[in-house]
């Protein structure tokens, strides 16, 4: 007969041994709840010391941090690139802050460089979305403009065009000449202009109305026929223009204090002009350019202190030092610096020759 008894101890036993586990854990579970809490308490007090902290840089004036963005990108008039490290935009990447203030800085936004690796360039709706941005932060302020349109597909945003009375500085460089047409406006403020194009025959009336105008870089343009006001320029850098042209632009800048020629010889090597007054030049640059050395021989510059030229341009006739006196002669220039490149003989020998002139040379 079985012993009813024995089984209800057992049972009661493991009632309680159950009872008991179950107030252990609901003991413990009292103390992770308060742990939680705790663990939640503390929590939120380290929460509310990070909200409450800011960073010293944020809490710069604006306009202190305004100058601090002014020395990250290139000083005016250098132009800043429109994407990467040195750019503008990156500013406006870090924080909400920064953004405000690097959008309403304007002098961040006077000089655009629209440079593009052929690989990358936008399309002519991007150009010109990114045109805009920049012209609209640089709101009325003078600006300075590099330009590189070798792509004749993409041509220069017209918006650039309506914005000429700002520009102090420009530098184009174009595969087709005509595209400069839309530069036709009055610039009151450029002082100075750089033009690059692979069109050799050009005829615009373009940067007429440039009062200012001063510095005049032309680069590869072939035979020009472009009207500027040259006898106001006093500092003019022609590459690879017809020489015939340079001697015709030369007669009318009779104001330069420096020049800097490497010629393209449109006429074999035969240059027929009569000699070339410049009184107001100091510094004269020639290339190494073989078309220019028959040139060198027309020019006439009585205030000349500074000369740099190839040494086979002095060889036309008579010695090298010969060559010299007698262009020295001609000019009754008082020369104080000279540069010969291409050289053989050593700057001793023409130190020798030419004892007041501190002389450098370079093969």
């Amino acid at each position: 007969m079985l012993d009813f008894n024995v089984f209800m101890d057992a049972d009661r036993v493991l009632v309680a041994e159950k009872d008991a586990e179950i107030l252990n854990l609901q003991s413990q579970m009292a103390g992770i709840a308060r742990h939680i809490v705790t663990l939640r308490a503390e929590r939120q007090l380290a929460q509310e010391r990070l909200d409450s902290y800011r960073y010293p840089v944020l809490t710069l004036p604006n306009e202190i941090t305004s100058e601090i963005f002014l020395h990250f990108v290139p000083a005016y008039p250098e132009a800043s690139p429109l994407t990467g490290l040195l750019s503008p935009i990156l500013l406006t990447h870090i924080c909400c802050l920064w953004r405000e203030v690097a959008q309403s800085t304007v002098a961040l936004w006077q000089t655009i460089d629209f440079t593009w690796d052929g690989s990358k360039q936008p399309s002519e709706e991007e150009m010109t979305s990114i045109v805009t941005l920049w012209l609209e932060r640089s709101q009325s302020a003078p600006i300075s403009v590099e330009a590189t349109y070798e792509d004749p597909s993409i041509p220069i945003p017209t918006v650039l065009f309506r914005h000429s009375a700002r520009y102090e500085r420009l530098s184009l460089s174009v595969e087709d000449a005509e595209e400069l047409s839309g530069f036709n406006g009055p610039m009151p403020l450029l002082h100075a202009l750089s033009l690059k194009f692979h069109e050799h025959s050009f005829n615009a009336d373009i940067f007429q109305n440039v009062p200012l105008l001063r510095t005049l870089e032309l680069e590869d343009c072939g035979t020009l026929s472009v009207r500027l006001p040259w006898s106001q320029l006093t500092s003019l850098t022609m590459g690879y223009v017809g020489t015939q042209d340079v001697a015709s632009i030369l007669r009318e800048a009779s104001n330069l204090a420096y020049l800097s020629l490497n010629l393209w010889d449109t006429e074999n090597g035969m240059i027929h002009v009569a000699d070339i007054a410049l009184i107001h030049l100091e510094h004269l640059v020639f290339g190494t350019c073989e078309s220019d050395d028959e040139f060198f021989a027309h020019l006439v510059t009585p205030a000349l202190r500074h000369l740099e030229l190839p040494e086979y341009f002095l060889q036309q006739s008579g010695s090298v030092v010969e060559s010299l006196q007698a262009f020295i002669s001609k000019s009754g220039c008082e020369l104080e610096k000279l540069y010969i490149t291409k050289a053989f003989l050593s700057e001793v020998e023409y130190r020798n020759a030419f004892p007041s002139i501190s002389v450098t040379t370079r093969r």
